[in-house]
């Protein structure tokens, strides 16, 4: 019987390690074969509103800041995984769990936040939307 409970344990043990890593390991790829993705219709987002979208698995955001000028930027805080805000009047990006504030090129202004925020390029085609991974997907890491 205690050889029985042991085993139980020992595959217990393993799945609690084996799962996590492999979901992880399957995220990745997922996320990483996404090349760009169609929000919306530009029509669809007036000045200043914003629309939550995926891209791959990541929980992402599209801001319409100026007119004809968009922005779109990954939505978990790089410091808690809390959802950034965007902020019209001070026209920067927001994390409300720890007062994190990126400004609109998803760099670290203030606060916690370790890491800048990743984000993406973004154009109108045809009347559409359209986010993608580009040149500048981390834009800290050129200038």
């Amino acid at each position: 019987m205690l050889g029985l409970i042991l085993r139980w344990g020992i595959v217990a043990a393993a799945g609690v390690v084996v799962i996590p890593i492999a979901s992880l390991l399957i995220n990745r790829r997922s996320s990483q074969q996404v090349n760009e993705v169609v929000v919306c219709r530009a029509d669809e987002l007036p000045l200043y509103a914003k629309r939550p979208f995926r891209f791959g698995t990541t929980l992402a955001t599209l801001v319409h800041h100026r007119p004809g000028a968009y922005l779109a930027f990954a939505s978990d805080c790089t410091h808690g995984k809390c959802t950034v805000l965007y902020r019209p009047q001070q026209q920067d990006l927001f994390c409300p769990c720890h007062d994190g504030i990126f400004d609109l090129q998803g760099r670290v202004v203030s606060g916690p936040p370790p890491l800048p925020l990743e984000t993406f390029q973004v154009e109108v085609r045809e009347g559409e939307i359209v986010v993608s991974r580009g040149i500048n997907v981390k834009p800290w890491l050129t200038n």
